[in-house]
């Protein structure tokens, strides 16, 4: 109550707003972290493809899915620096293979 005038508060509510947007501007200024000397992709889809719970696509080869997983990061690399800090740039030994 406030002088003359009753104010009804959905508690829950405005602490789950202000935690959400804690949290977005903490994750907005998140560090960052570089691999030194920077990690191949097609070696991180390779190990992804062993060891992870993924398959082939069917109809295609490992190499084909290690190749489209490459230029697919090279596409969105922009979106993927923007948005999580992720930088993804070409291999400079072969210009169709990525390096993050």
């Amino acid at each position: 109550q406030h002088r003359t005038k009753l104010l009804l508060v959905d508690l829950p509510q405005v602490a789950s707003s202000a935690l959400y947007q804690r949290v977005l501007r903490d994750f907005g200024a998140f560090g960052t972290f570089s691999l030194s000397p920077p990690a191949s992709a097609s070696v991180l889809l390779r190990c992804f493809l062993e060891f992870g719970d993924a398959s082939v696509p069917e109809g295609q080869s490992k190499e084909e899915f290690v190749t489209s997983g490459q230029q697919l990061l090279l596409e969105k690399a922009e979106l993927l620096e923007e948005y999580y800090a992720l930088s993804i740039k070409q291999d400079p030994a072969d210009p169709k293979a990525a390096q993050i």
